[in-house]
């Protein structure tokens, strides 16, 4: 699947809207972007992802929130991230509209995380509770795990993070590495 991007910054209004961010975080840039899937056999158009992301004050990300759309714009999923608890690992929670399918992560106040799934509307979901070995990422996370650590990439260094897998109730070891071209 390809995915290409439209990116567009806007700045929040004075007035507060239903998909605002919670009220404890106050957003003062908003970034908005979109991106096409695409079939790799004939690419065709497949779906769209609409993101609006939140920062802050100093300029970090704290929230955002993805809607998938079909080609005729029908909302197909969506996902909500906070990446208050931890800026490479956000809870988040995903749902697909057209099955039922449904994840999350949830950061607990000990520090451990419950991962959570369910295949159809109709399944109770699974969930399991871990600890989690330092670095974790998890989904969006690991954009700004790569842009954090870009500089050791670009040297070559090797870098082992904890990659959380809401579908498998488990987190697996990966290994990032890169060099420059």
């Amino acid at each position: 699947t390809l995915l290409t991007l439209v990116v567009i910054i806007t700045f929040p209004l004075a007035h507060a809207r239903q998909d605002a961010p919670p009220p404890q975080t106050v957003s003062v840039q908003q970034l908005h972007y979109v991106g096409t899937a695409t079939q790799l056999d004939t690419l065709n158009p497949a779906y769209t992802e609409s993101y609006a992301e939140h920062y802050d004050a100093q300029g970090k990300l704290f929230s955002s929130q993805v809607q998938y759309r079909n080609m005729q714009g029908e909302p197909i999923a969506d996902k909500q991230l906070d990446y208050r608890p931890h800026p490479h690992a956000p809870a988040f929670s995903f749902h697909n509209r057209k099955t039922g399918y449904r994840e999350a992560v949830i950061w607990r106040d000990d520090g451990r995380i419950l991962l959570m799934h369910a295949d159809t509307a109709h399944t109770l979901p699974r969930e399991k509770i871990l600890r989690v070995p330092e670095p974790v990422v998890a989904d969006a996370g690991f954009n700004s795990f790569v842009r954090d650590n870009l500089a050791r990439l670009e040297q070559g260094e090797r870098i082992d993070f904890h990659f959380l897998n809401p579908a498998r109730l488990d987190w697996f070891r990966f290994s990032a590495s890169g060099s420059v071209l």
